[in-house]
């Protein structure tokens, strides 16, 4: 089994202040597609603490989600190492 280290993004031009994983219930949520194993963790980890994230839109690659963040369209969640080696103007 592999595990992979993941992050929550957020533009620059997002101002909010998160603080704690249940402050993200109130967020413009960019997710990966329900049937993807990177979905499916997220949401038994967020249930098991008892937070529940609705999406605003769920993308099918990574690359999707990262162009939606830098358009400020929420806060997207990735693998790290998806945005590591990126150049971060527009975010």
């Amino acid at each position: 089994m592999r595990f992979l280290n993941t992050c929550f993004i957020k533009s620059k031009q997002n101002t909010t202040k998160i603080k704690k994983l249940e402050d993200l219930e109130k967020q413009c949520m960019i997710l990966p597609i329900v049937r993807s194993s990177l979905r499916r963790n997220l949401d038994k980890c967020l249930s098991n603490l008892g937070i529940k994230i609705e999406p605003k839109i769920e993308f099918v690659t990574e690359e999707l989600i990262i162009d939606a963040v830098k358009r400020n369209a929420g806060i997207g969640y990735v693998v790290e190492s998806s945005i590591k080696n990126r150049t971060f103007e527009n975010y």
